[in-house]
């Protein structure tokens, strides 16, 4: 049995990946390299513009992406549940609002 790559170990295809923080620095990073893994990616940060910059690279990349404008430390901003659909134990279904 020859050793899996990288790219074998680490496929996201089929897999959404919700990053908060996610329009610049190590979270923009992070948002870059699930969609280049194949993750479809949700980028939440609180300046929905900055949001749809990273969301336009994720879509180079091939992926559909989601730009939303979200501020993590605030408890009235449950974006989940109410636009993307149910969460079960930390696990998200979604509905088509990728694009």
């Amino acid at each position: 049995m020859s050793p899996r790559t990288a790219n074998e170990l680490f496929d996201l295809s089929g897999k959404v990946a919700v990053v908060t923080g996610g329009s610049r620095g190590l979270g923009r990073e992070m948002v870059l390299a699930f969609a280049a893994h194949g993750a479809d990616v949700v980028i939440a940060s609180r300046k929905i513009a900055n949001c749809e910059s990273v969301a336009d690279e994720a879509r180079g990349l091939g992926r559909r992406a989601l730009a939303v404008g979200y501020h993590a430390a605030s408890w009235s901003d449950k974006f989940v549940p109410y636009e993307f659909g149910l969460i079960e134990n930390f696990r998200m279904v979604f509905t088509d609002k990728l694009v």
